[in-house]
């Protein structure tokens, strides 16, 4: 049917390895007791595809449809990396920003990286095989429903490893943030972005600079008296 369709049949397993990719480690096999696991599926179909002679479409073609696809996606991508980092899945935001970055480089998807990078702090970009055992798994579910975002950020900031992963994501996404700014019809929220960076790096000076900008460029913004009442808070001399 999809080589009749003109699509490449081979992409039903580029399918079943994305759904095969457990970013957060959230996938806690019990769906799989009573249906074969996507990597037995994708075994099988490498092994079916790999015996057909027929012709498939080509790879422009493909490429074609992927950027088709991408451009009618895009906003919904977008809205889809603040979801993740709405719910504490920042491996997640991550990876979606950054096929939306490869995609098209605009101002835009690369604020979206700055942000999944930033909020991405202490912890490691991808989870190890250990951490992706059942088990595991299992034992990460149970932490995340008795501490919050803040207490794990501590938790995992007490570590070498925190404290390393932190710093190389804080750079990373001051890079793109400035990154951002510097490519045309720049989003004020970069300044934001810079700002709550800067605040938390303990970097006053600066915070207080971006804020102050992304207030100026964006005067109507829902968050503008919060902000506002930021800059305030910073100005404060320490008691």
């Amino acid at each position: 049917m999809m080589i009749s369709a003109e699509y490449p049949p081979e992409e039903m397993v580029s399918v079943m390895k994305l759904l095969n990719k457990d970013i957060e480690g959230e996938e806690v096999r019990l769906f799989y007791n009573d249906h074969p696991a996507l990597d037995e599926r994708i075994k099988y179909l490498s092994s079916y595809l790999g015996a057909r002679a027929d012709k498939v479409t080509p790879q422009m073609e493909l490429n074609r449809e992927k950027a088709a696809y991408f451009r009618k996606l895009e906003p919904l991508m977008r809205h889809d990396i603040q979801l993740a980092i709405n719910t504490g899945r920042f491996r997640s935001a991550v990876y979606l920003a950054q096929r939306l970055v490869d995609f098209h480089p605009d101002s835009e998807n690369v604020f979206w990286l700055a942000e999944a990078y930033r909020t991405l702090g202490p912890r490691a970009a991808q989870l190890t095989e250990k951490e992706l055992t059942n088990s595991a798994k299992k034992d990460a579910a149970k932490k995340r429903e008795k501490r919050t975002v803040e207490e794990e950020d501590r938790e995992l900031l007490a570590t070498p490893a925190g404290q390393e992963n932190s710093k190389a994501h804080q750079q990373k996404a001051e890079e793109l943030y400035q990154q951002a700014l510097g490519l045309e019809n720049p989003l004020p929220t970069a300044h934001r972005g810079l700002g709550m960076l800067y605040e938390k790096s303990g970097r006053t000076a600066g915070a207080i600079a971006e804020y102050e900008k992304y207030a100026e460029l964006a005067p109507n913004a829902i968050d503008h008296d919060r902000i506002q009442k930021r800059i305030e808070t910073l100005r404060r001399p320490p008691q």
